[in-house]
């Protein structure tokens, strides 16, 4: 099967405007640039990340990329290649490896990035998709997690809470979002994407920049269908917005007085001021006008020797 797929490969994403070498020989290789490179590396995993009988093989793959290009977005990147490496049942045929890249394969033309290379096995076990994509990063330096200072404002794009139900796998990277403002140099400070949760990637931001927070609760944009969630799960459609994982929107971090900019000239992006960055290491969350001490639940994943 695997130097069937190849072949197939070589023909959906042989043709590169972008690497030097793509798909067939044994690397890809990539042009030098005046900026530097931008790498991430996720991988999804059939009980963990998806479920087979509930989703198709395409919106798999398509997920898989979805998630590298998030990460190069909260970077402030320009996404250029992809690595796909796949670790497919031995139960596979040939059309459903076909059917995960056919699944990338809309995603990546959206956002101009190549497919230029990987590898493909077969085991004894569900399915497992690992990419690395790259991207080159502002002129100015990509977007750290550890910049955000004092006053400095907090915003998210989208909704928050709906990725139980749907929005984990049909989500869509805000690669737009980083391609306007990349070089709009002083504005954006800090940025980082929802995987774990609202609170968990806003509190691990605010660890590594040394400051604090207050974020208005009812600022906070909540997803519709976190409250069709809330129905049966005996939690707030809030408490889905705060704590679920996989939203994959951006918490940016803005300097303060370009908050009314970033706000009126976004394009096609919705975008929503929750709270600010303080000079205290406090984590708090208002509502009503009244604060109390914020507590970040999201999701980790848990390792055997964790109490050793």
């Amino acid at each position: 099967m695997e130097k069937a797929l190849i072949q197939w490969l070589q023909q959906q994403f042989g043709a590169t405007r972008f690497a030097t070498v793509g798909i067939g020989d044994d690397c890809a290789v990539l042009p030098r640039t005046d900026r530097e490179w931008v790498v991430t590396c996720d991988a999804i995993c059939e009980g963990v990340h998806f479920h087979s009988s509930q989703l198709s093989l395409q919106d798999i793959g398509r997920k898989a990329l979805a998630i590298n290009l998030s990460d190069l977005a909260s970077m402030g990147a320009h996404a250029k290649t992809a690595l796909v490496s796949l670790a497919l049942p031995r139960s596979s045929h040939l059309d459903d490896a076909k059917k995960l890249f056919t699944g990338m394969a809309a995603l990546a033309a959206k956002y101009d990035v190549e497919i230029v290379g990987g590898d493909t096995v077969t085991w004894d076990q569900g399915l497992v998709i690992s990419i690395t994509a790259m991207g080159t990063a502002p002129s100015t330096g990509a977007w750290l997690i550890s910049n955000a200072k004092p006053g400095d404002q907090i915003l998210v794009t989208g909704d928050l809470g709906g990725s139980i139900l749907s929005q984990h796998a049909l989500f869509e990277p805000r690669l737009a979002f980083a391609q306007q403002w990349s070089e709009a140099d002083g504005i954006i400070r800090a940025c980082t994407d929802i995987s774990d949760s609202l609170g968990v990637d806003l509190t691990k931001m605010a660890k590594a920049s040394g400051v604090g927070f207050e974020i208005d609760l009812q600022s906070v944009p909540i997803a519709a269908d976190a409250y069709v969630l809330a129905k049966t799960s005996q939690r707030t459609a809030l408490q889905h917005a705060i704590s679920d994982g996989e939203d994959f929107e951006l918490i940016i971090v803005v300097a303060p007085e370009a908050v009314d900019k970033i706000l009126s000239e976004t394009k096609d992006i919705p975008l929503t001021r929750i709270g600010e960055f303080t000079e205290s290491t406090e984590w708090l969350a208002k509502r009503a006008g009244v604060s109390e001490v914020f507590q970040p639940v999201g999701y980790e994943h848990s390792m055997g020797d964790e109490s050793e």
